[in-house]
């Protein structure tokens, strides 16, 4: 979806580049993209070392990850995506909001979700999110806010701790 949605971006972000980090399972990829005609906007690392996904953040103005899941009901965000979301950066994912709790994942505020098989769709969401630097700011903003304080460390083991506490209550 993400390379389908190319031409589309292209047209009003003619400047855009899709960086896509790590290995391809197979070459449709590379394929779609030259039969569209856009491989030059688009630029595939391979294989790529965890300790460099931080360094192609720095870079990113959003994350996305493959958007082709079937059912995003039943999907969740992988780590990948709670790395970004830390790091500040807006994420587009197909997955379902309620994958860590209800409220937690908020459409428009602290994520972008979206549906897989409409890249017509995809593509102006994420032209949306490029013209508008100070919207990509505060939705990247309260990302950070939410998994720092749901998933960082310190809000992890006082999780665990509340459940210990009332397990032990009982």
């Amino acid at each position: 979806d993400l390379i389908a949605a190319m031409p589309a971006i292209l047209k009003k972000a003619p400047d855009t580049v899709l960086l896509i980090v790590g290995a391809l399972a197979t070459k449709s990829p590379l394929k779609l993209a030259k039969s569209l005609g856009v491989d030059d906007s688009i630029i595939f690392t391979g294989p790529t070392p965890h300790a460099d996904i931080v360094n192609y953040l720095a870079l990113a103005d959003l994350e996305a990850h493959w958007l082709n899941q079937e059912e995003p009901e039943r999907t969740s965000l992988g780590i990948a995506s709670l790395e970004a979301m830390l790091a500040g950066k807006v994420v587009l994912a197909a997955a379902n909001p309620d994958t860590y709790g209800s409220g937690l994942l908020k459409n428009g505020e602290n994520i972008m979700i979206v549906r897989p098989g409409e890249p017509e769709q995809l593509a102006q969401t994420i032209v949306d999110l490029l013209l508008d630097e100070n919207r990509r700011r505060e939705i990247g903003q309260r990302a950070r806010e939410s998994i720092s304080e749901q998933f960082s460390w310190d809000s992890i083991c006082n999780q665990t701790l509340q459940i210990y506490r009332k397990t032990l209550a009982q």
